[in-house]
């Protein structure tokens, strides 16, 4: 996307194109090539058919992603504390107990790879107020970057809310990208009527 310093030249001028992502927007890799965690509350609590159903939503979500990429998908169990993650091949082994801490997927480094880069996408935020300055600022407690704090409203209640919350939080990595924005909405959707 840059322009070789001849055709700058012909130009007569260096100025970027309105249309244009700043520099570091246009390093991100497209969307469909993400590498995605999806974290999973297996807790006592889910034993039965919120297990069922969470299991079930991840599933229909990542129908939604080439196979080709489906390597790129790992799940990561959580109660109160963070297991081993696995393969998407393996989202039938998982299995409900413990307490529920959705912190322990913050404080534990190794759970998430490469930390210091991995954006997270959170449904259990429950303070409105944090919510909206986490994603005002982009960062969280521990100082990880986190692309959406959601959903803070029903999507099928308040679909425009909804999607300005996703388009403030994904534009710096996804700049213009309409498709982070509908898969996020599809994801969200899908576990409405599941559960």
């Amino acid at each position: 996307m840059t322009s070789s310093p001849d055709s700058v030249a012909m130009k007569g001028e260096s100025a970027p194109v309105p249309d244009q992502a700043p520099a570091e927007e246009q390093v991100a890799a497209p969307f469909r090539q993400s590498k995605i965690c999806i974290c999973v509350d297996v807790s006592g609590s889910t034993y039965g058919p919120a297990l069922t159903a969470e299991i079930k939503a991840v599933k229909q979500v990542c129908s939604l992603i080439p196979r080709s990429m489906h390597e790129n998908i790992t799940i990561i169990p959580w109660n109160d504390a963070s297991e081993r993650p696995r393969p998407l091949s393996q989202i039938h082994t998982l299995e409900s107990g413990g307490g529920t801490d959705p912190n322990v997927l913050l404080e534990d480094p190794l759970t998430m790879g490469n930390y210091t880069e991995t954006d997270i996408i959170s449904d259990t935020i429950v303070c409105g107020k944090c919510a909206v300055a986490m994603v005002g600022t982009r960062r969280i407690a521990h100082k990880e970057t986190l692309v959406a704090a959601l959903p803070l409203v029903s999507y099928s209640k308040n679909q425009d809310a909804w999607l300005q919350t996703v388009n403030i939080a994904t534009s710096r990595r996804f700049h213009r990208s309409d498709l982070a924005q509908v898969f996020l909405s599809i994801i969200f959707t899908k576990i409405e009527r599941l559960l």
